[in-house]
């Protein structure tokens, strides 16, 4: 038999097959099916051969009486007798069909099939739903749409077609990726309800991991979602605070420029250095975008981790210079001046001469503003987690004062 497929032009597929036919319909006729006679078969094969050579010509008996059921039938007729017929002429083909086979809607399926050949679109769809064939019945509802008019649906006040779109949507689950192709059905939906739909869909799915919250956060990006991307970003944020995952919490909290819960993570990290001298917490800061760094607790802590950084290479000239930069441009919180002076100590004790004298004034400037302000206990707290008694922490103070008296004497000596 032709097949199509293995001809460039279709008219000289179609001569080859009414060829082909004519040779098989003769053979038919004249019943000359050149059986082997030395060979016994365990069945009529004269008969079985007339069944098969009927149906290879395209003739209607022999096909109705070889099917099985209706739909074999008209696929049947339609490639054995009827390759060329139009899509108006199916539906006759299939009363014809109807007429030959009686039990036709046995199942819900076959009704769907019927309600299809009738071109009864509006049973076709409502059977869809009850077989949970929601792909079928959202693109039928939505060809629907373009031909005929319907009232908005209550639930939902949208058309006919985006309830079913919904409804699709809703079938395909949270798994695999599903979800993906949910948002792209809502998204065609009416403006009045789309934004809130696609909220709903997102808000459950489960960010269990971070291939998926990139995914779900580009999705949202690309249907204007912000309120939902800062929902993420604040869920994961807390996720990773309750972990004690303070970095990562403080990187989701940039993403959407939360100051404050940036400022409180901070402040409990600078807590943390002060009562263990634990820096660990500030290399996510390696990994963010120094342009990034507008929140100037942030700022502070990637130049206090920077400071540290430079004292253990030895680089003392840089760390004092950072140091100073610190306390005069007010980056660091006076609440933090205490640390940073104590932390100057090595600096002014050490044989090079790392502070000149206008840098040593302004250290003993910050020094008796702390001590002399009426806020002196708050600006000392931290200072004073480093001590016991309010002794050890005068005696802390004047071992600063003597090591910036040190250097003042150092730095005057050499301009001598």
């Amino acid at each position: 038999m032709p097949n199509v497929i293995d001809y460039p032009k279709y008219e000289e597929y179609k001569k080859s097959w009414i060829r082909w036919q004519s040779k098989v319909k003769i053979i038919f006729k004249e019943s000359n099916y050149m059986v082997p006679s030395n060979i016994n078969f365990n069945f009529d094969i004269e008969s079985y051969c007339n069944k098969i050579f009927g149906i290879l010509s395209g003739d209607i008996e022999s096909i109705v009486s070889s099917s099985d059921s209706w739909k074999q039938t008209i696929v049947s007729i339609i490639y054995f007798n009827l390759p060329e017929i139009k899509i108006s002429d199916i539906k006759s083909l299939f009363v014809y069909c109807k007429d030959c086979k009686d039990s036709m809607d046995s199942t819900l399926l076959d009704s769907i099939l019927v309600s299809l050949f009738k071109e009864d679109l509006s049973t076709c769809v409502t059977l869809c739903t009850k077989y949970n064939f929601w792909w079928l019945a959202t693109h039928l509802a939505d060809m629907m749409t373009y031909h005929y008019k319907f009232e908005g649906l209550k639930d939902y006040d949208c058309d006919l077609a985006s309830w079913f779109k919904i409804n699709y949507a809703d079938s395909l689950g949270l798994q695999n990726d599903n979800w993906e192709i949910a948002l792209g059905y809502i998204s065609t939906c009416p403006d009045n309800i789309k934004e809130s739909l696609k909220t709903e869909l997102i808000n459950h799915i489960p960010l269990n991991s971070e291939v998926k919250v990139k995914k779900l956060i580009q999705n949202c990006k690309k249907y204007n979602l912000k309120n939902v991307i800062i929902d993420i970003h604040k869920t994961l944020g807390m996720k990773e605070y309750n972990k004690g995952n303070y970095g990562e919490a403080i990187k989701h909290y940039m993403e959407i420029n939360d100051s404050y819960r940036i400022s409180f993570i901070c402040n409990i990290l600078m807590t943390q250095y002060i009562e263990k001298g634990d820096l660990s917490q500030l290399n996510f800061i390696d990994s963010i975008n120094q342009k990034t760094l507008y929140n100037s607790k942030i700022n502070f802590l990637a130049r206090y981790k920077q400071f540290h950084e430079l004292y253990k290479k030895k680089q003392y000239s840089k760390a004092g210079s950072l140091l100073i930069q610190l306390l005069t441009s007010e980056i660091a919180p006076k609440a933090f001046w205490s640390i940073i002076l104590v932390d100057a100590i090595p600096l002014l004790e050490s044989e090079q001469i790392i502070f000149n004298s206008s840098n040593t004034y302004e250290l003993m400037r910050c020094l008796e503003e702390i001590t002399t302000s009426h806020r002196r206990n708050e600006y000392l707290e931290a200072l004073s987690k480093k001590v016991k008694t309010e002794q050890e922490l005068e005696e802390l103070i004047n071992v600063i004062r003597i090591a910036l008296v040190r250097n003042i004497a150092r730095t005057n000596a050499l301009m001598l």
